[in-house]
């Protein structure tokens, strides 16, 4: 497999899906905001809200089969929510397997997908929508980011950015310039780095949804390092019932 080849073609795809999303996105609150009279920034909605309120409401309006449209729209939202699943799935499970391949493939991903049921029971309670929210957003304006500055990190000064460039250059016909190492170590960390400082002024000066910026914080925080030490604590369990002699 050609992994630099895939990768640059993956990235393509989805920008210009993200623009294509842009551009449907835009023409959908322009119309809305035209019906009703009013300056697209009074009809601007954005996380859960987008889908379930904005998109609909501009369904309803079609001049013709409205209510199969959206139907169709559902059913689209129901096969982009379960093919993301699978893929979190898989990352999760990828790992467990790449530490502990002798275990039943089955029977722990229907471990795994019992325990990511219970948690998601959490969404269908009277304040589910609210603690949806809040975590789409959160994790979309913070972890996302400080999840990239870690992973550049990581690959850039431990792992050695050459190293993984050398690797690439090896396995794929589009090989891959110095620049990737001067990304890799300067250029995405300190974008990255600026983003995540303007968005937690913005927070803090704009506190999101009306929530107490201070609770939500604190609460995150924790969330973050309960999840973080949860990881460890699985990784040296995995780590010490490795059958003897059995390679990392």
């Amino acid at each position: 497999m050609d992994i630099t080849k895939s990768a640059i073609t993956i990235s393509l795809a989805n920008c210009f899906t993200s623009i294509f999303a842009g551009i449907a996105l835009f023409t959908t609150l322009g119309f809305l905001a035209h019906q009703s009279g009013v300056a697209v920034s009074e009809v601007v909605s954005s996380g859960i809200r987008l889908a379930f309120v904005v998109y609909p409401a501009a369904i309803a309006q079609f001049p013709v089969f409205p209510q199969v449209l959206g139907k169709l729209f559902f059913v689209m939202l129901i096969t982009l929510g379960v093919d993301s699943a699978f893929s979190l799935t898989e990352a999760v499970s990828t790992t467990i397997f790449d530490e502990k391949p002798h275990l039943n493939r089955s029977v722990t991903i229907a471990a795994l997908c019992g325990i990511l049921f219970l948690i998601g029971i959490l969404f269908t309670t009277g304040r589910g929508l609210y603690w949806l929210d809040i975590i789409d957003h959160y994790i979309n304006t913070f972890m996302l980011l400080i999840t990239g500055i870690l992973e550049t990190v990581v690959i850039g000064w431990i792992f050695g950015a050459e190293k993984l460039r050398d690797h690439l250059n090896s396995l794929s016909a589009w090989k891959i310039g110095t620049w990737y190492d001067l990304c890799i170590k300067f250029i995405v960390p300190l974008v990255l780095g600026v983003l995540l400082v303007l968005n937690v002024i913005s927070e803090i000066t704009e506190p999101y949804g009306g929530y107490d910026p201070l609770a939500l914080g604190i609460g995150f925080t924790l969330v973050v390092i309960a999840g973080t030490a949860a990881s460890f604590i699985i990784a040296r369990v995995l780590q010490a019932k490795r059958p003897e002699g059995e390679t990392p």
